[in-house]
C-alpha cells in the first residue's frame, strides 16, 4: 500500500516530471533554489515520519519506479533525504542515517547536488538529536536541518562542525 497523497499525485501526472522540471526552472529563474524531496522516495510510506519511522518492505526492483522521478530531476541543485527505512537497501537505518541509501541517491539516482536531511528532530528517528545529526553527516548528508527551534543541537555544534570538516 502506498501513501495516498503521493500515489494520487503520481497517478495524476503519470510519472511525467515535466511539471516538476518547469516549476524548478521557474524557482531558479526567480533566483531561489528548488529542493527535490524526499529522496529516494516517500510514496510507499504508510506512517507519518513526523511521528514514527515508516518501513518500506518493497524489493529493490519495485523501488526503481519510485527512484525514476528523482533520476529525471537529479541535475537540480538541492535535495532532501527521507526518514524512511527501505528494507531492500538497509534493514537497520532510515534513509537519512544510512550510508547505503545516501550512496544510492548519489550513485544510482545520480544526484550530485547539495543533500540535506529532513528535520533531524522528527519522531521517525528517535534518540538524541545531536547523535542523529552526527549519523546523518557520517552517512553522507551535506548538512542537517533542525527545524523545531528547541536548541537540542546548541551544545554539539563544535563537535558536528569538526566531523563535517573531516569529510572535506
Amino acid at each position: 500500500m502506498r501513501n495516498e497523497v503521493a500515489a494520487t499525485f503520481a497517478a495524476a501526472v503519470g510519472g511525467d516530471t515535466t511539471l516538476a522540471a518547469s516549476a524548478a526552472d521557474g524557482v531558479l529563474a526567480s533566483g531561489a533554489l528548488p529542493v527535490i524531496k524526499h529522496m529516494p522516495g516517500h510514496g510507499r510510506a504508510q506512517a507519518d515520519s513526523h511521528f514514527s519511522l515508516p518501513d518500506v518492505e518493497a524489493p529493490l526492483s519495485e523501488l526503481q519506479s519510485d527512484f525514476a522521478p528523482f533520476r529525471a530531476l537529479a541535475g537540480l541543485p538541492m535535495g532532501m533525504t527521507a526518514h524512511v527505512r527501505y528494507a531492500a537497501i538497509d534493514t537497520e537505518r532510515p534513509g537519512t542515517l544510512s550510508p547505503a541509501v545516501i550512496r544510492l541517491i548519489r550513485e544510482e539516482i545520480g544526484f550530485g547536488g547539495f543533500l540535506m536531511s529532513d528535520d533531524i528532530s522528527m519522531g521517525a528517528l528517535g534518540g538524541k538529536v545531536a547523535d542523529n545529526a552526527a549519523r546523518a553527516l557520517e552517512a553522507g548528508c551535506d548538512c542537517v536541518l533542525h527545524c523545531n527551534g528547541r536548541g537540542e543541537l546548541a551544545g554539539s555544534l563544535d563537535r558536528l562542525a569538526g566531523e563535517q570538516a573531516g569529510r572535506d
